[in-house]
């Protein structure tokens, strides 16, 4: 005979267990830098005509410095689009070394000139262009022109 299994019919009882404390990581405010928006310029060159010799190789470059206020999104409801023109002439000295001053002007690119005029313009030439142009944009006065007499 097989001994049979005692089956309690009292339902077992749960001893309370003691709850775990998960410590949470701190996580310590990072403050986002607040980066302020601000308006710059944007200039280029663009030749207006060119002066040649008998061989067609150029003399003098006859050139406009323009700049464009660049403007973000977030202040385009303040400010409008604009530019300005500043005009300025190089004449090509003997010294001047590159394919400007030995090439035939009608062989030469836009932006082969346009480089010359970036390498061999003064950088204090250039400074000063900019910052007639950048009074122009920004103007830090006024000027009133309607008078009220």
């Amino acid at each position: 005979m097989a001994k049979k299994k005692k089956t309690s019919t009292k339902k077992a009882i749960k001893k309370p267990t003691k709850k775990r404390v998960v410590k949470k990581k701190v996580v310590k405010e990072v403050e986002v830098p607040v980066v302020k928006e601000h308006l710059s310029q944007r200039f280029y060159f663009d030749i207006e005509s060119l002066v040649t010799d008998g061989n067609s190789l150029i003399k003098e470059i006859v050139f406009t410095y323009t700049g464009t206020l660049v403007i973000p999104k977030s202040l385009k409801s303040i400010y409008e689009k604009n530019s300005v023109t500043v005009h300025g002439s190089y004449i090509v000295k003997d010294t001047d070394e590159g394919v400007v001053t030995t090439t035939d002007y009608k062989q030469l690119s836009k932006s082969d000139v346009k480089l010359f005029l970036q390498k061999y313009l003064r950088d204090d030439y250039i400074n000063g262009m900019q910052d007639i142009i950048k009074k122009d944009l920004l103007p830090e006065t006024n000027l009133v022109v309607d008078l009220p007499w």
